[in-house]
């Protein structure tokens, strides 16, 4: 892919974070915005072409490719909906039409899979119909369509990405989503020599390294057309937690040199029904999952939490 400038809302963020990395890494020049007023910006450690700035110091940098991330999150729509609703909307209607305004090429619209269901089970395309029912999947629906709606409107390309149980370490030191299920694990694993399942073992989730996300995220840039707005983020085949936090006991094993137990209630254990949340139509644009980055992701989250202790 030829050398674009890319701007990221949140790019010093969870998954914005590592996206930042992933692009500068590549030769891309990168613009992470951030809101956290608590960082000093100058020592964050970046790529020499990635520029850190607040959001509202951007200036006319000529922008190839927006990927708006900045949202609350799950914990935080929880906490106080109705703020988080009106941060969120007002935010995204803000960057869409900066983005018309400055003839942004592509505009890319983090959501997630929760818009379909709650519970997720059953099997899910981009074609499916939307149940959401948590406050935080009910917004990211509505924004959705706000940023659907103003394709058709202004002809602004936009895709709408939804992203599943995403993993992994963080890039910057900004973000903290240790509560996701596998990063806790690894944390757990690290910080207590032990693993403990807090919920039903046997729910089904499909999960999908950050490594993974960042990949797609490029093929979706490259692929220009404007007939598929929506794509699905997922590794698109569901495992328990049991058998997830199995695998997680092994490699923190083999990196920590010592056994980790395995814990859990056996009362929670109870059958839940499998999701597959199709990546058929971001495979069609040539998008692979990798199956070495999902291992390699623990793996490096792993030893990211021991240089952290």
């Amino acid at each position: 892919m030829e050398a674009k400038t890319i701007l990221l809302t949140g790019g010093l963020g969870y998954v914005g974070g590592r996206l930042s990395k992933y692009f500068a890494d590549q030769g891309h020049k990168v613009i992470a915005l951030s809101r956290n007023k608590t960082v000093d910006y100058p020592n964050i450690q970046v790529n020499s072409n990635t520029d850190v700035l607040k959001a509202g110091l951007l200036d006319d940098h000529k922008v190839d490719v927006l990927i708006h991330l900045a949202s609350p999150n799950e914990i935080e729509f929880e906490k106080n909906p109705d703020h988080c609703k009106e941060v969120h909307q007002k935010g995204t209607i803000e960057w869409l039409e900066w983005a018309k305004s400055k003839t942004v090429g592509q505009f890319i619209y983090f959501s997630t899979v929760h818009v379909y269901a709650r519970p997720l089970v059953g099997e899910f395309n981009e074609n499916s119909l939307c149940n959401p029912q948590h406050p935080y999947s009910i917004s990211h629906k509505n924004v959705e369509e706000h940023v659907l709606n103003y394709q058709k409107d202004h002809e602004l390309n936009v895709k709408v990405v939804r992203l599943s149980n995403s993993f992994g370490f963080p890039a910057f030191p900004t973000s903290n989503r240790w509560t996701l299920f596998i990063n806790d694990l690894c944390k757990q694993a690290v910080e207590t020599a032990k693993i403990e399942i807090r919920s039903n073992p046997l729910q089904q989730r499909d999960f999908i390294s950050l490594s993974n996300v960042c990949t797609a995220v490029e093929s979706i840039i490259q692929s220009k057309g404007k007939d598929s707005p929506i794509y699905n983020l997922s590794s698109g085949h569901s495992t328990t937690l049991l058998e997830m936090a199995e695998r997680i006991k092994s490699i923190a094993e083999k990196k920590l040199g010592k056994e980790i137990p395995l814990i859990f209630d056996k009362q929670k254990m109870q059958e839940s029904g499998e999701v597959e949340i199709s990546n058929e139509k971001l495979r069609s644009i040539g998008w692979e999952l990798d199956q070495v980055h999902f291992e390699m992701e623990i793996e490096k989250t792993v030893e990211f939490l021991v240089k952290s202790t």
